[in-house]
């Protein structure tokens, strides 16, 4: 297989990336997977994996470090799976896309139907199905319900910062990075990581700090609000520079905060509501509305597109 695309058969130093099909270039698997792609049975595209990927990861505690880093910890809250089931081709993900937002504007108050269950895990309509285990009330790992599967829905299912369902293809570190970018987060601190560019400049955690004015979907998180901002609620512009070279400034938190943040989603975790969400507040959120009357209009004057 001529992987670095030099035109011969040798020893390569490199996996070369060629792949233009209407132009006549194409790429291929090696070994057991180039005759399954071959005879049409595996499938490969740019920005999508091929049928029969399987994730697996767990969501873990807080544990802090003697320096202050913040780690995984051994105890587990999740353990979370995905099975891509089928091959969709570009065509038919548009397809399902024009479709989503032809049921939103059609039927704006129409629930949106998520097939699956608990033992076959949920699918997100677009070749992947997912299932995963959760603490029971004694912080033992059982079996999600389907209610609390279709919450996977809500980061793998329709949103625009996803490729083929997943984060992992735009957000891979560069080959220029620490083991070029294939580790576990085990292997190597958040800290020293840069914030990821965008493609107007900016960079993306900075962007996000500037146009939500805090750190966390309330508003909730009093150390970000305090590090990043000042009384008046502006931005302190050395501290994003600084978050620029460092995500950890961000996104460590410290020991006392981390512990609190435990207990808070203990507290979950004894209740069992995790269909009421899985977000761990220290206390009450303040800019949550109790209630909203039907036809209330938001007050967003300007709709704010990604880089």
């Amino acid at each position: 297989m001529d992987l670095d695309k030099d035109g011969k058969i040798g020893t390569a130093t490199q996996v070369s990336y060629d792949w233009a099909p209407l132009a006549g270039r194409n790429m291929w698997y090696v070994g057991r997977a180039n005759s399954l792609q071959k005879s049409g049975e595996l499938h490969l595209a740019a920005g999508l994996y091929p049928e029969g990927t399987e994730f697996l990861h767990t969501v873990r505690y807080i544990d802090v470090g003697e320096d202050g880093e913040n780690r995984l910890a051994a105890r587990m809250k999740e353990v979370r799976y995905a099975l891509k089931r089928f091959w969709v081709d570009y065509s038919k993900l548009e397809q399902k896309a024009a479709d989503e937002f032809k049921e939103k504007h059609d039927f704006p108050n129409r629930l949106k139907t998520v097939r699956g269950n608990m033992e076959a895990g949920v699918s997100n309509g677009q070749a992947w199905a997912y299932a995963g285990f959760i603490e029971d009330a004694d912080g033992e790992l059982r079996p999600q319900t389907y209610e609390e599967l279709v919450f996977c829905n809500g980061c793998h299912g329709g949103i625009g910062a996803t490729r083929d369902g997943t984060f992992a293809f735009p957000r891979k570190f560069a080959g220029d990075s620490y083991r070029a970018g294939w580790y576990h987060w085990s292997q190597k601190s958040l800290k020293g990581t840069p914030d990821r560019p965008l493609a107007d400049g900016g960079s993306e955690y900075v962007r996000y700090l500037q146009e939500n004015g805090a750190g966390d979907e309330f508003r909730a998180n009093t150390e970000v609000l305090q590090r990043f901002f000042d009384a008046s609620g502006r931005p302190r512009e050395a501290e994003l520079e600084q978050l620029q070279q460092d995500v950890s400034r961000l996104l460590f938190a410290s020991a006392r905060r981390a512990m609190q943040l435990n207990k808070a989603y203990w507290v979950i975790v004894r209740e069992q509501s995790f269909q009421a969400g899985r977000d761990t507040l220290v206390s009450p959120p303040g800019n949550v509305h109790d209630s909203i009357e039907p036809g209330t209009e938001t007050g967003v004057a300007e709709i704010l597109v990604g880089g």
